[in-house]
């Protein structure tokens, strides 16, 4: 039985790149994967059956929509440096030729000149089995065949769509979309080389990421790999050279990353090993699940690859369980629900309501328990025989697809955000514009609902964020655990322990007073706050996993403004470098800065929430 998906919102996929003898340049390989930085929308299925794919592990089938009179996919962001053609492989499933429409946009950079955008068009009647399209780029006219289009830069949008006759119309596949004949290599190299010299961030940022992605496969390769060994690549670099290898889908590209593994440890080994398990290829794929369920695989190796690994739609993700039981660390079941929910089948599910019947942490049973209410749209709470007896009546009719609805659990809240009682770290900001007045806004919005702040005379910032601390950390209960790291200059722990402690009345009370304790002062140092939690020994350790979080809440009323990283991207990206293989879970709070888009995207990255609590400023 078949699971259809609605992209919408839009459905990220995979971008893989691969030059053939007539440099032929691959820039999708549709596998299903929900990653930057190409986007599909529309209607579609994932196959990863092998007798249905052309090329990576995965195509999108195209079926009629029930409720519009067309129906395709677009797809947007394919990039190229002065290309002479595109070609798309296409699948025609009717016994008869079909017509189908294409229409093009030019590639733009600039959001701001995005609209009416001149389009180009074109008709194909397609016999039944695989086709390739070609359309030659260097001679593009506007629909009305008056406009030149430049497609120097790529494309910025393609759609291929036919008008609905019947609802049982023939599905198309789509699968493999390719640039062939654009610039000698020599000068993307040149452009990379440029683009790491560049002073200004965000031209360093944007070159270094486009110079990578247009790379051939084998000197994309060679270039990420070197990038991730400089020990002093800024973590935006490092992130965007794990991104460009987990673009290759060429299969002879896969031995040099596997080669690199053999040699790499630390941090550089769990991006190989994510980039390694997101690369659309098969011989990647076999390569990453047979490294997942070894036994001599390390916690955070398998968690890192298991982070990556889901598919939409793919079927061979479910039986992993068997080599993950509920006695292994938390982080790998915790990274193998994430791709279960990826995944969204209805093995998926059988797997999910399995681990709830025994999740072996409180981790575990809470991802569960919001994977199965997400996928499902149900909140049947986390009795694992109330999911039992529903999906056996209901499985065989199911639709799923991650509705992005939580269960509403019976757990303590910070500011209004569910915490679980598993192992949880507070990073709270103590810089000296906590001092602020909470007037206006959302914050006061806040403090004038919130049941437990009613008589309580909160006039600053850091007034707020102690009572909420206080009423979260006295309504744990027994079973969690707890830190709290306050940080203004540097970072420290209020109450002086490597990781972690179990909650006790004892700790209730001496965190309460010395979080009422807490003033205001110094700078920013966002970076030493998370580090902190994080690596509990003040740096990496092996024993992070064991002392660390597997939850976090950072609270901050501004961006770092001091620490081993000022800039928001930069900080952004070192965090989630951190993560790879440690699956802790961030919310954020902000209480006060003016940019805090980078707050919202890391709780995104990792599955947490983000709440914006802004005051308005005395003026």
């Amino acid at each position: 039985m078949k699971f259809f998906t609605r992209v919408s919102p839009v459905l990220s996929i995979l971008a893989a790149v691969a030059f053939g003898q007539d440099r032929e340049r691959q820039v999708v390989a549709f596998d299903g994967h929900p990653r930057e930085p190409v986007t599909v929308e529309g209607r579609a299925t994932w196959l990863h059956e092998a007798e249905h794919i052309n090329g990576g592990v995965g195509a999108l089938r195209i079926t009629p929509s029930p409720d519009r009179r067309f129906y395709g996919v677009t797809i947007r962001r394919l990039p190229a440096a002065h290309p002479r053609a595109l070609r798309i492989s296409v699948f025609n499933e009717g016994d008869a030729p079909e017509k189908w429409f294409v229409r093009m946009q030019r590639f733009e950079a600039d959001a701001r000149k995005r609209k009416n955008l001149a389009w180009a068009s074109s008709t194909h009647v397609l016999p039944p089995g695989w086709s390739d399209l070609e359309y030659d780029l260097t001679k593009v006219v506007s629909e009305t065949g008056k406009q030149p289009i430049d497609m120097s830069a790529g494309i910025g949008t393609f759609r291929i769509s036919r008008r609905k006759r019947r609802d049982d119309d023939a599905g198309l596949r789509v699968d493999r979309l390719r640039f062939v004949g654009e610039e000698d290599p020599r000068a993307i190299r040149r452009r990379l080389a440029a683009a790491l010299k560049s002073e200004n961030f965000f031209e360093r940022r944007r070159d270094v990421r486009s110079a990578l992605t247009l790379l051939p496969d084998s000197e994309r390769v060679a270039a990420a790999i070197k990038l991730l060994k400089l020990p002093d690549a800024l973590p935006s670099t490092r992130r965007a050279a794990r991104d460009a290898l987990a673009s290759v889908a060429d299969e002879s590209a896969v031995s040099p990353v596997v080669a690199a593994l053999g040699r790499a440890r630390g941090p550089m080994r769990l991006e190989l090993l994510w980039a390694l398990a997101s690369m659309p290829s098969g011989v990647a794929r076999r390569e990453s699940l047979r490294l997942a369920v070894a036994a001599e695989t390390p916690t955070p190796d398998r968690a890192a690859l298991l982070q990556a690994i889901g598919r939409r739609g793919a079927t061979d993700v479910a039986p992993l369980l068997e080599h993950i039981p509920a006695k292994r660390p938390w982080p790998e079941r915790a990274a193998l629900i994430r791709s279960l929910r990826d995944c969204a089948t209805p093995d998926a599910v059988d797997a999910l309501i399995t681990i709830l019947k025994k999740p072996g942490s409180v981790r575990a049973a809470d991802d569960a328990t919001s994977t199965l209410t997400r996928l499902t749209g149900k909140d049947l709470g986390s009795s694992a025989s109330a999911w039992d007896g529903w999906w056996k009546v209901n499985r065989d009719g199911a639709t799923l697809n991650d509705t992005g609805t939580r269960p509403k659990m019976d757990y303590a809240t910070y500011y209004g955000i569910p915490v679980p009682n598993g192992r949880v770290a507070f990073v709270i900001d103590l810089s000296g514009s906590m001092r602020e007045p909470v007037k206006g806004g959302r914050a006061q919005e806040h403090v004038e609902h919130a049941p437990h702040l009613r008589g309580l005379e909160i006039k600053s910032r850091l007034d707020l964020a102690k009572e909420e601390l206080v009423h979260v950390v006295q309504n744990l209960r027994r079973e969690a655990w707890v830190t709290v790291i306050a940080y203004g200059d540097s970072a420290q722990p209020i109450v002086t322990t490597k990781g972690l402690e179990r909650v006790t009345k004892p700790l209730q009370e001496k965190l309460a007073r010395r979080v009422r304790a807490l003033s205001p002062s110094g700078n920013t140092n966002i970076h030493d706050g998370l580090s902190r939690a994080f690596h509990p020994e003040r740096k990496p350790s092996k024993s992070d996993v064991v002392k660390g979080p597997d939850t976090l809440f950072l609270l901050t009323d501004g961006n770092p403004s001091t620490g081993t990283y000022t800039s928001r991207i930069e900080l952004r990206d070192a965090v989630l470098q951190w993560n790879l293989g440690r699956m802790i879970r961030i919310n954020s709070v902000n209480v006060g800065a003016s940019q805090s888009r980078w707050l919202q995207q890391l709780a995104t990255a990792t599955d947490g929430r983000f709440l914006d609590l802004t005051s308005e400023p005395e003026r």
